[in-house]
């Protein structure tokens, strides 16, 4: 399990998720908000642990809405705790990079851009077997976006041998994507 220890700065108001993610819970936040225990509310919890932060939409909610000190993420997907760890250290990078993958792939005409889906795909497979994920590594920043710019609407997306580029669906038999 992957986790991640972060100061809260209760001054970012305008942090939301940024992973479309199964399972995601920003369609409920104004149901959960009931949920929450009133020493949240009250001011009197100093830490949130965050076991299954997924897009994270409860996290940024927690932490955008109350006082708290000390916040630990965690998750059992270890590559998306990788590219929160990516968001922390590297921010500028992962979007210099999510912008030149948009732009090799926007120049493509649609066969081209199927193709360039799955050699990223095959790529980012490739390097999972040799990614250290318990140690920071600038390579990392490349990593995540391929993960989260490539990421429709399942958490290992790139990971499931039945995904499709962005756009096109798959046929039930259809193995040509396999």
């Amino acid at each position: 399990m992957g986790s991640k220890k972060l100061p809260v700065d209760n001054t970012a108001k305008q942090a939301r998720p940024f992973l479309k993610w199964a399972g995601g819970k920003r369609q409920l936040l104004e149901q959960l908000d009931t949920y929450f225990p009133d020493e949240l509310r009250a001011g009197q919890l100093e830490r949130y642990v965050e076991p299954f932060v997924g897009s994270g939409a409860v996290f940024f909610r927690v932490v955008q809405s109350y006082p708290l000190q000390e916040c630990l993420i965690a998750d059992i997907n270890a590559e998306l705790i990788l590219v929160y760890r990516v968001v922390k250290q590297d921010v500028e990078g992962l979007i210099a990079k999510l912008r030149e993958i948009e732009d090799q792939y926007l120049l493509l005409d649609e066969a081209n851009r199927r193709e360039f889906y799955y050699r990223v795909r095959r790529r980012y497979n490739e390097q999972r077997r040799i990614t250290q994920f318990n140690t920071y590594e600038p390579g990392w920043t490349d990593r995540a976006a391929y993960m989260s710019g490539g990421q429709v609407q399942e958490p290992k997306n790139f990971e499931r041998r039945k995904s499709a580029p962005r756009g096109a669906a798959i046929e039930p038999g259809d193995h040509s994507v396999l």
